[in-house]
C-alpha cells in the first residue's frame, strides 16, 4: 500500500470503500494523487532518504506507522501491528515483539516496522506450543491476516485451520470455543473437498467432527460421516479405523431404539 499523508484530526478507521484513504478525502481524491506522488519519490539530487526531505502541504501530518522503505521511494505502513485493535496489542508485543515468554522463543521475533516475512510464515508453526497462554483473540486474529496472506494456497489454509482447530479443541471448555471448533472442523472438511483434490485421508478435522458429534448425542450424522470415510478410504490412524468408530457408534444407536421402544412400553396410556 502507497499512501504518503493523512489529513489532520481524521481516524485509522475512517476509511472509503476500495480506497486506502479517509474517507472525506475521497472527493479530493484527484488533489489527494498529487500529494501522494509528490511525496512518494525522493528529489533527485538528495543524498538522505529521509522524510524531513518531503514538503509536507499545510493541514498534512505524518501518521506513526507510515514508514519510508530504501530504493522502494514508498512510503509503506506496516501491515499487521498498527492495524492491531488496542486491546489487542500489548499482548502481541509481549508475546512476540519482546518474547517475555519462554515459550514462545523458538517463534522468529516480529520487528515493528521491519521484514516480517519470516514470523508470518512460521507463526502458526509454533502457535500450539503456547496454545494455553495466547488469547482466543489474538489467535483469531493472526489467522485472519494469514488466512488472506495465504488465499491462493489451500495446503497452507488448510494446515492454519488445523492449529486452530487443535486450539479451539484444548480450550474447549472455555466460553464457545467448542462451537468454534466445530464449525472450523466443518468448514475444513468442506475446504480440502473442494480445494484440495489430493486431500490427507487422515484429516484432522473429519475425525475430529466425528467426536464432536458423538459426544453430542448427533449419533445419525456421525454415523453418515463414518460411512463417507470409509467410502473415501480415510483413516482417522487409530487401530480400529473408522470402521471400528461405526460400529460403535451403531451400537449406541440401536440402545437408543431399545431404550425408546421400553419406554414407550412403560408409558401410561
Amino acid at each position: 500500500m502507497t499512501v504518503c499523508f493523512w489529513k489532520k484530526g481524521f481516524k485509522d478507521e475512517e476509511w472509503a470503500e476500495d480506497e486506502r484513504y479517509p474517507m472525506p478525502l475521497k472527493p479530493d481524491h484527484e488533489t489527494l494523487m498529487r500529494i501522494k506522488d509528490a511525496a512518494a519519490h525522493l528529489p533527485d539530487d538528495s543524498d538522505e532518504e529521509s522524510f524531513e526531505e518531503f514538503d509536507i502541504p499545510a493541514g498534512y501530518e505524518y501518521r506513526e506507522g507510515w514508514i519510508y522503505i530504501g530504493e522502494s521511494k514508498e512510503i509503506v505502513r506496516d501491515e499487521y501491528y498498527y492495524d492491531l485493535p488496542s486491546e489487542l496489542k500489548a499482548e502481541f508485543k509481549d508475546l512476540f515483539v519482546e518474547r517475555n515468554n519462554l515459550i514462545v522463543s523458538r517463534c522468529p521475533a516480529y520487528i515493528i516496522d521491519g521484514d516480517n516475512t519470516l514470523f508470518f510464515q512460521l507463526v502458526f508453526t509454533y502457535i500450539t506450543r503456547f496454545r494455553k497462554i495466547i488469547s482466543i483473540g489474538l489467535l483469531e486474529n493472526l489467522y485472519e491476516f494469514l488466512f488472506y496472506r495465504f488465499i491462493e494456497r489451500p495446503q497452507i489454509i488448510s494446515r492454519l485451520n488445523d492449529k486452530l482447530i487443535r486450539i479451539y479443541f484444548a480450550r474447549r471448555d472455555e466460553d464457545d470455543n467448542i462451537i468454534k471448533c466445530e464449525e472450523k472442523c466443518r468448514e475444513d472438511v468442506a475446504f480440502n473437498f473442494e480445494y484440495i483434490p489430493d486431500f490427507p485421508r487422515n484429516l484432522d478435522s473429519y475425525k475430529r467432527l466425528v467426536i464432536l458429534l458423538e459426544s453430542r448425542g448427533e449419533l445419525y450424522e456421525a454415523k453418515a460421516f463414518c460411512e463417507r470415510a470409509i467410502a473415501l478410504g480415510m483413516t482417522d490412524r487409530t487401530k480400529a479405523d473408522y470402521t471400528g468408530r461405526l460400529e460403535k457408534i451403531e451400537k449406541k444407536i440401536a440402545r437408543q431404539k431399545r431404550k425408546a421402544i421400553n419406554d414407550a412400553k412403560e408409558k401410561p396410556e
